[in-house]
């Protein structure tokens, strides 16, 4: 069809349609990587363009004659040809302005041809600059104000958006962390009803290898909270109380992790057995380490976890 196109623009001399026509196919043979067929083309568009005195197709004509260079031609040539469609560009945008600003003048010079033919003379005249003047004023403080309220509104909108954000994140991790609560609170009521059955198993058989001590002894070492839950609980955890660990590990770093999750636990107001049954570690394990954190954070007998924590 480009083709077809090409022969009939030129047989009635319209050469600007030939250029475009031209163009294009020898952009298609480029890609189709002919090169003779693809210069012929470009030769001869670029003829055209002459001939139609159409400068501004050069604007496409020089990216395709520097892509035939680079591919086929002369590099430093192929790089010289995107300076002239760069020129050609602005050479374009330039002829665009200088008419635009050549008609904003005939517009301004109809405008004072207009005043000086009126009765109000000179004063009429710098009346009417002053009042023009204003109104450029009064339309650029309009604007600023429209934008600075515009600026604020959407301001506004992220922060509320933001603070949504939060709220949504902080009901989540509390939502998760009542879970975990719930779960361990569930976990040590089963636990204990399955103690009293096995002792009463146990009054009967005093023997240490029996089944029922075996089933007590796992019951006891069991971890409510697996390392996959603990990891999902700090991360709840810390969006309730951010920076908690951070600020305890700075100011005591000799604090460990197992001394540090008896802390956050504590901060929950879990009881040493609830802590002892979600850890898998005995009540005395538990006192142990309440004793080293209160040392650790230079407490005395009278604190309690809360109050060493309020510390922090």
């Amino acid at each position: 069809m480009l083709e077809f196109d090409l022969e009939q623009s030129k047989q009635i001399h319209d050469y600007g349609t030939a250029a475009g026509a031209g163009i294009l196919l020898s952009d298609i043979f480029l890609i189709k990587r002919n090169a003779e067929i693809a210069n012929i083309h470009l030769n001869e568009s670029r003829k055209f363009i002459t001939l139609s005195k159409q400068s501004e197709r050069l604007t496409e004509w020089f990216p395709i004659m520097s892509k035939w260079q680079a591919q086929f031609g002369d590099r430093e040539l192929a790089s010289i040809y995107i300076d002239s469609t760069t020129f050609a560009i602005n050479h374009k945008q330039d002829e665009f302005n200088v008419i635009q600003l050549l008609k904003a003048q005939q517009k301004i010079d109809r405008h004072n041809q207009l005043l000086k033919e009126t009765q109000f003379g000179l004063q009429n005249q710098k009346r009417i600059n002053q009042l023009y003047l204003l109104i450029i004023i009064i339309i650029l403080l309009t604007i600023f104000i429209l934008l600075r309220h515009l600026i604020n509104k959407r301001k506004k909108q992220q922060i509320i958006i933001e603070k949504l954000r939060i709220e949504n994140d902080l009901k989540e991790a509390q939502f998760k962390i009542n879970q975990f609560i719930i779960r361990i609170e569930d976990q040590i009521a089963i636990n204990e009803k399955l103690q009293n059955q096995f002792k009463n198993f146990q009054s009967y058989e005093q023997n240490d290898n029996h089944p029922s001590q075996e089933t007590i002894s796992n019951l006891k070492s069991t971890k409510i909270l697996t390392d996959d839950d603990w990891i999902s609980f700090k991360y709840s955890f810390e969006k309730i109380y951010p920076n908690f660990i951070t600020k305890l590990k700075d100011k005591f770093p000799t604090i460990t992790e197992a001394e540090c999750r008896y802390l956050m636990l504590s901060l929950l107001n879990l009881s040493h057995k609830e802590m002892a049954y979600t850890l898998g570690i005995s009540n005395s394990a538990i006192r142990v380490t309440w004793n080293r954190v209160r040392k650790k954070m230079n407490g005395n007998i009278d604190d309690t976890p809360q109050s060493l924590i309020d510390k922090i």
